[in-house]
């Protein structure tokens, strides 16, 4: 009588990749702002794409500090940028230093910050917002009423819209 045995099956399971791919956008925690944000810019380099995405990032740390937030989520699909803020100091982001270092000074004013990349197609709204920011005329505040064209994205993306204001926690 033959004797039945299974293959040798591995229990390691890789850890977890800190910037691995979402399929779906996801709300943010409990007690957390969520900004996803993205830049727009003029120029063809990878440079000047770097420098306008920091400074959106930068502004939206200002955005979360001046609404009194003290535990913000900020994603982004840029790799490079979000390894950046994680320490990494290569891929030219020399460029962008000044803007990582105030970055750190400006996250004491939070209890807790977390950066997380997103793949593109989750970044949709931001990607419209930054390419709407991009033609503007005048800065505008959209939290409370975004322009039209960036509402079918918004709702796309499963979010109330015009957006529901939230207070600080």
């Amino acid at each position: 009588m033959g004797v039945k045995t299974r293959p040798a099956v591995s229990s390691w399971v890789a850890p977890p990749d800190p910037l691995r791919q979402t399929s779906r956008w996801l709300p943010p925690q409990v007690n957390f702002l969520k900004i996803n944000f993205d830049g727009a810019w003029q120029l063809n380099s990878f440079k000047a794409a770097l420098v306008a995405e920091a400074a959106a990032g930068l502004c939206a740390i200002k955005y979360a500090i001046s609404r009194g937030y003290r535990k913000i989520i900020l994603e982004k699909d840029s790799k490079v940028l979000v390894k950046g803020t994680r320490g990494a100091s290569n891929n030219g982001l020399w460029a962008v230093k000044p803007l990582l270092d105030e970055y750190d000074k400006l996250s004491s004013f939070f209890s807790d910050v977390k950066w997380n990349w997103v793949p593109r197609h989750l970044n949709r709204a931001a990607h419209k917002a930054a390419a709407i920011g991009a033609r503007a005329v005048q800065l505008d505040c959209w939290a409370v009423r975004p322009p039209p064209s960036l509402v079918g994205v918004l709702v796309s993306d499963g979010l109330p819209c015009p957006p529901v204001e939230v207070s600080a926690q």
